[in-house]
């Protein structure tokens, strides 16, 4: 796929956004490959983005919208699809750690499997002098700043890295710049 890194998902487009079809495409393609642990975490990944959709269905419904309003609208975006598969990504790093500590190191080896295909949908990682220039720049522009308004600057921050910086390294890198 032209403007794609090479090994990128086809669910990528050249602005590295990822789409519901782009997701479809990769599973089509694990289906056929008979990659079935890319087809088990594409198919995880898209019904939770289904079930995201339908919470923000019932919630415009809800609201006000018409039926044929809330289905236009309750498409996610690509931002919100990162934001899936990000959680997910997140779910399977914790779920690591405590196989981990259980002992369970085949148990830990298949969510590593797991976090490696959806990996491959997030954007690239910043690099910790990356991330920690955006908590330079952040923690700057806030003037004084203490210990309460740590929680303020890991939003600014998140923000401003959605999709490309663990919450936990955000966090870390904003507690050493406020120490």
């Amino acid at each position: 796929m032209p403007g794609a890194p090479s090994g990128a998902p086809r669910a990528f487009y050249e602005d590295m956004s990822i789409t519901e079809q782009g997701l479809k495409d990769e599973l089509k393609a694990a289906m056929k490959s008979g990659d079935t642990l890319r087809r088990s975490v594409i198919g995880l990944v898209m019904s939770v983005a289904k079930n995201r959709s339908l919470e923000k269905r019932m919630k415009l419904v809800k609201g006000g919208a018409t039926s044929e309003d809330a289905d236009a609208q309750s498409a996610l975006s690509s931002e919100e699809l990162i934001d899936v598969v990000a959680s997910e990504a997140k779910k399977r790093r914790e779920s690591i750690a405590t196989y981990e500590q259980a002992g369970r190191p085949e148990l830990a080896q298949a969510e590593k499997d797991e976090l490696g295909v959806l990996l491959a949908f997030l954007p690239e990682q910043m690099s910790d002098d990356e991330l920690r220039s955006i908590v330079a720049e952040v923690v700057a522009a806030a003037g004084t700043v203490t210990a309460s308004d740590q929680g303020k600057l890991i939003g600014q921050v998140v923000a401003r890295t959605k999709g490309r910086a663990d919450g936990s390294r955000v966090s870390a890198l904003v507690r050493e710049a406020l120490s």
